[in-house]
């Protein structure tokens, strides 16, 4: 699970390289967005979009930069919501 501080530090950086003002409301849905992720995978995302971009990154960047396919963890979401669902 992603650490809130490294994620708030970094989308802090973030918002410094790409000139924006990050509103609380913003920042909670992108966290919602990401916390799957682990920290470390954030955080290499995070260096990555930092080194690399030129505009600012939307939730699936991050995935994408992480190495994770948005496709498979909407699948991996739905398997799992049919076992709960199965399961009662």
């Amino acid at each position: 699970m992603l650490d809130r501080k490294a994620f708030a530090t970094e989308m802090s950086a973030l918002a410094d390289r790409f000139n924006r003002t990050l509103k609380d409301d913003l920042v909670r849905r992108y966290y919602q967005h990401l916390e799957h992720l682990d920290t470390q995978a954030f955080l290499s995302a995070a260096a990555t979009i930092y080194a690399n971009d030129t505009f600012w990154p939307s939730p699936n960047r991050f995935l994408e930069a992480a190495g994770v396919d948005a496709k498979t963890l909407a699948e991996q979401a739905w398997e799992h919501a049919l076992t709960q669902a199965r399961k009662g």
